[in-house]
């Protein structure tokens, strides 16, 4: 129930002015307040350790670990705007903890949809209905997940690649995303099997055994959220580099931005639309099109301009329905 009434409620907040609220991480400012010595080392930080909280959600440690101050930026990118609102996490580290997250049992969350009990994983309690986006260092070969009261939910995912950074000669382009297979209720369907590294999603016609990774990215984790419940988000396999959330009443643009050392400014790249559409490549500044430039399919095989399905031209993908 609380699902279809927020899908209204999201519709009511599209038609009238919607509200962001921002939390960029200051690792070095969390680990100090909580007695390191040095925030670049990792201290034990206790389960349900606050990180901020506002009208609209709290943020705390999850499980008991040795957490420290790690740079969430990643390529020279460090901007995330939601709709209107600009994150900057320039001159800002995140928090990231030293233990794998495992279930109760050392369930892998991964593939027994347990949530995690042990190791290194963030908790979000939400104040309202809505969305929320998790800015991360997102990694193209460690797997997501996120727990709505102790069940998997599904979620939509994308994260900034460099160009050629796919060692499997595919062409990503500048954006890796996906969303996790949903049944009806918005959880992750079980039966699609364990959830996958990002880049085995986006190489979907490859045996997952042989895909390799294509790097890290800055990246996004979008889930819906609903009013006096309790989430957990953590990366599989590795640790989460947590740089901030966004709450948002309804689904907004999310956009990319930064300089490169040389203090250049970095192209804006659009991660997610509003729209809700994903594993569409779009950057923001209009470029002109190579007319006679080949496509392929996410296969690697070259394809008609007009396939449908997810079509590749000049390392952007489009959607041909």
């Amino acid at each position: 129930m609380k699902k279809m009434l927020l899908s209204a409620a999201m519709l009511i907040a599209a038609c009238s002015v919607n509200a962001q609220t921002i939390y960029a991480v200051d690792g070095d400012a969390f680990m100090t307040a909580q007695g390191a010595a040095d925030p670049g080392t990792a201290t034990t930080i206790a389960a349900g350790t606050l990180i901020t909280e506002n009208e609209d959600f709290r943020l705390s440690i999850g499980g008991e670990d040795g957490y420290k101050a790690s740079g969430a930026q990643a390529n020279d990118y460090e901007t995330v705007t939601f709709g209107n609102v600009t994150m900057d996490l320039n001159g800002l580290s995140g928090i990231t903890g030293s233990n794998n997250p495992k279930g109760p049992a050392g369930e892998d969350p991964a593939s027994t949809f347990v949530a995690p009990a042990q190791g290194a994983y963030f908790n979000l309690y939400a104040k309202k209905d809505g969305v929320v986006y998790i800015v991360h260092k997102a990694s193209s070969n460690k797997a997501y997940s996120v727990f709505e009261e102790g069940t998997c939910l599904a979620y939509d995912f994308a994260m900034q690649l460099n160009e050629g950074a796919d060692p499997n000669d595919n062409p990503c382009g500048s954006i890796l995303s996906y969303s996790l297979a949903a049944d009806a209720e918005g959880y992750y369907d079980t039966s699609k099997g364990k959830i996958l590294w990002p880049i085995q999603y986006y190489h979907s016609d490859i045996d997952p055994s042989l895909v390799a990774s294509a790097g890290n990215g800055f990246g996004v984790i979008k889930f819906n959220v609903y009013a006096e419940c309790n989430y957990i988000f953590n990366a599989i396999g590795s640790k989460m580099t947590l740089g901030g959330v966004c709450y948002s009443e309804s689904p907004v643009d999310v956009v990319i931005g930064g300089t490169d050392d040389e203090g250049n400014e970095m192209p804006a790249i659009k991660l997610m639309s509003a729209d809700g559409s994903v594993g569409i490549t779009e950057v923001v500044a209009d470029e002109a099109a190579d007319a006679d430039a080949p496509a392929y399919n996410i296969a690697g095989q070259r394809v008609n301009k007009d396939a449908k399905g997810i079509v590749i031209i000049n390392g952007k993908k489009y959607l041909n329905k």
